[in-house]
Formats: structure tokens, sequence, C-alpha cells
């Protein structure tokens, strides 16, 4: 195979790498300790730290996207609880959710309000997080999970909870509306929308049913999505095309692996990952500078204009 898992590996290796459990911190260097021994014993034949250790680091990031362009507002590292010394005790110890609204807070403070906050399934099911969005005041949409579970009117009038993918099986055919999204990736999707409330939360929501199929047994890819915003906006084909602009996210992420060396880096600490990423903003930008120079070089007869 040619990776090889802590999993993976007979007992006696986790045996042989609790005789070096001592010279460790906290767990999460015995963790990857186990991790860096299983990459050497892999067949691969690229043997670097990257493929070889799961470094836990994870960013939550704002962006501000007016229609046009899409500018990243804030980074801020999310460490998990066991890569700190005294764990989710410790003082630096934030969860994603603490992360994410203080960066919204940070939004605001600027004078930015945006129209909707666009956020994924791991912040559209903290319905903590959900209530901190609608006391400031904001409108959302956000992923959320096939399981959670939402309340709903039956033709009787009565209220049910049913989960959010029982829900999507049980609509018919026609309850769907085919949206053509113009996307990097053009694509055909079948959307259907239906007001709901959820336990422990007041006011109704609105959630949408994306599949990439006309059916439900038919569909390999099927996303839920809600929102706060009133029924009466909210139609198919608006809430999926809001939806689909959260694409520059993924295009930001994209490009900062490559131009910053996300992948590279082989730091653990909140301190040493700022330094590389300023180095390697430094970096391109001295880079280009040095590129713009050399571009923008004419020759004017026997002069030479320097434009940098």
């Amino acid at each position: 195979m040619k990776e090889t898992t802590p999993a993976a590996m007979p007992p006696c290796f986790d045996k042989w790498c609790q005789r070096f459990d001592d010279i460790w911190g906290h767990q999460a260097q015995k963790r990857e300790f186990r991790h860096y021994l299983g990459g050497l014993l892999g067949e691969s034949e690229r043997k670097n730290l990257t493929q070889m250790a799961d470094n836990g680091v994870v960013a939550v990031t704002s962006h501000l996207y007016d229609g046009i362009k899409s500018l990243p507002l804030d980074v801020e590292l999310y460490q998990k609880a066991d890569s700190l010394p005294q764990g989710n005790v410790d003082s630096e110890f934030k969860k994603k959710p603490e992360i994410a609204l203080e960066l919204v807070d940070k939004t605001l403070a600027r004078g930015y309000r945006p129209g909707i906050v666009l956020i994924d399934a791991g912040y559209g099911n903290n319905t903590s997080f959900l209530q901190e969005l609608e006391q400031r005041k904001l409108k959302y949409i956000g992923g959320i999970a096939k399981n959670r579970k939402v309340i709903v009117k039956t033709e009787a009038e009565k209220s049910q909870e049913i989960r959010v993918d029982e829900l999507a099986r049980s609509l018919p055919r026609e309850a769907f509306s085919q949206i053509r999204l113009q996307v990097e990736n053009p694509r055909n999707l079948w959307v259907a929308t239906r007001e709901i409330e959820l336990s422990k939360y007041t006011g109704s929501k609105v959630i949408a049913i994306v599949m990439n199929a006309a059916t439900f047994d038919e569909a390999s890819e099927i996303d839920y999505l809600m929102t706060n915003v009133d029924l009466s906006i909210v139609t198919s084909e608006w809430i999926v095309k809001t939806y689909s602009q959260r694409n520059w996210i993924e295009v930001f992420y994209r490009e900062a692996k490559g131009w910053l060396e996300l992948r590279e880096y082989q730091v653990r600490d909140k301190r040493s990952l700022k330094r590389h990423l300023v180095k390697r903003v430094l970096c391109l930008h001295f880079h280009s500078l040095a590129y713009l120079n050399r571009r923008i070089k004419t020759e004017v007869g026997k002069q030479t204009i320097e434009y940098l």
C-alpha cells in the first residue's frame, strides 16, 4: 500500500513507539511521531514530511464579495485542543464558531455590512452560531447536514419533525426546479425549497434541497442549504446562485496553497505560521517587482528608461 497509517500497523509498531513517548510534550506530538514513522515505512516513493504527517492546522477565513471581485479580509488559525499544552482549557484554545464570530465582528467594525453571509455546513449546523448572526441582524445561507431535523407542516397542517434527507426523499419529482448553474464547470441542478422551523429556535427558515439529478434516487450528489431570508425572496434559482458565490473562497484556498506554499510549511504554532506567511508574501512581492522591472525596461535609441 502507498500510505501506512498507525491504525494499519501491527500491535508491535505502537509498542515500539511507546519507548519514545516520554520525549514528547503532549499527545499531538506522540500521534504525529507515529504518522511520521508510518510514512517512512510506506511504499510511497516521495518521502516528505507533508506526505507522512498531517500537521493538523485549519484556517478560518472571511471574504468580501461584491458580485465582481472577491477580497480576503481576515485569516485566523484554528488550533485543535490536543495540539495545545493544556488541551481545551488552554487559554489559546477557541472553537471554530468562536473564531468565525470574531471575524464577523471585525468585518462589521470596519463598516462592512454584508447583504448575506455564506457559511459551510460546519457552521450551518451550529444553532448557537446562527443565533449570534441573527442577533447582529445578519442574513445567511448555510450548508446543513443530511441528518439535521427540521419541523415541517403536513397536508393536515400538523407539525412533523423529520430529517432533511428523509424530507428530500419524500418530495415528488415536480417539487424540484431545474437550474443551470454557471460556475467554473457549468452544470444542471434540481432544487426544491421548503419553509421549516427548528426545535428550540424561534422563527421560520427556508431550506433548499439541491441535487445533481431530477429525483432523489438518481442523484449522486445532494446538498442541503438553510437560510433566514424570507420565503418571498428565496427562489430555487436565487438560493443556488447566491450560495455558489462561495466558489471564490475555494479559488482563494487553491491559490493560497500555491503562492503561499501552505502545503509545504513544517510548523505548528500560530506565531511560526504567521512568520511563514509574512515571509512568503514578502518573497512574492520582491519577485513581482523584479519581474516587472525586467519587463518594463524600454530602449529609446541608446537610452534605457527605468520605470521602477
